[in-house]
C-alpha cells in the first residue's frame, strides 16, 4: 500500500496540472474556494483552477491566445464571479489580457467594491467596462471582440470550448450519470491521468 501511495504521489508531483479554465475568485471576504466540483456551465471532462487577485495582478499573462503563469500553467478561458462590483486594479487588468488575446467570461463590472479614490474609482470600472464589454449585456449580446481577446456574458462556459472545439479532456462511456473523477498532468514526455 505504501509503495502504492508514493508512486501516486511521484506522478502528483510530476509536470504541470492541465486543465482549460481559470476561475478569478473575487476579492471579497470570506474569500473562500469550494471543494473541487463540477460546475453545471462546465460540465463534466473538463477541470480547471482557482486564483484569488494577487496571482491575477501579478502573475497571469498572455501567451497565443491562452492565460500563462510563469511556471508553464496555461489556460484557455478566465471565469469571472458573478458579480459586478470589481476593483478598478482588478479591471485594469483584464483590459489588458483580453487585449492581448485573451477570453473572459462574465458579467460587465460596474463598480468598485472599495471606497479608494471613491467615486472616482466607479467612473473608472464603469469607463474601462464599457471600452471591453462594448455592448454585451449577457442577453441580446453575448460576446463582444476587444483588441485580440474576447468577452463572453451569458454563454455556458462549455458552449464557448465547444465552439472553439476544445473537447472535453476526459469522457466515461456507460450510464449517463456515470461520473469518474480525475486528475490530469502532462510532462513533455507523457501525461498521467
Amino acid at each position: 500500500w505504501l509503495s502504492y501511495v508514493n508512486r501516486c504521489q511521484a506522478l502528483l508531483q510530476s509536470g504541470l496540472f492541465v486543465a482549460d479554465v481559470l476561475y478569478y475568485n473575487g476579492d471579497g471576504a470570506p474569500n473562500l474556494v469550494e471543494p473541487k466540483h463540477v460546475d453545471p456551465a462546465l460540465g463534466k471532462g473538463y477541470d480547471y483552477d482557482v486564483c484569488n487577485a494577487e496571482v491575477l495582478l501579478t502573475r497571469v499573462s498572455v501567451k497565443a491566445g491562452r492565460l500563462v503563469l510563469p511556471d508553464g500553467m496555461s489556460y484557455r478561458l478566465l471565469v469571472l464571479p458573478d458579480n459586478k462590483r470589481m476593483p478598478v486594479e482588478v479591471v485594469r487588468k483584464l483590459s489588458d489580457l483580453v487585449k492581448a488575446g485573451a477570453t473572459v467570461i462574465g458579467p460587465k463590472p460596474e463598480s468598485d467594491p472599495g471606497l479608494k479614490n471613491y467615486p472616482k474609482c466607479d467612473v473608472e470600472v464603469k469607463k474601462i467596462a464599457d471600452k471591453v464589454w462594448g455592448a454585451c449585456d449577457g442577453l441580446q449580446v453575448k460576446q463582444q471582440t476587444f483588441g485580440k481577446g474576447r468577452v463572453f456574458w451569458g454563454k455556458t462556459l462549455r458552449e464557448i470550448l465547444l465552439a472553439d472545439r476544445v473537447m472535453p479532456d476526459f469522457e466515461v462511456s456507460g450510464p449517463k450519470n456515470a461520473f469518474i473523477d480525475f486528475i490530469h498532468r502532462a510532462t513533455p514526455e507523457a501525461d498521467f491521468y
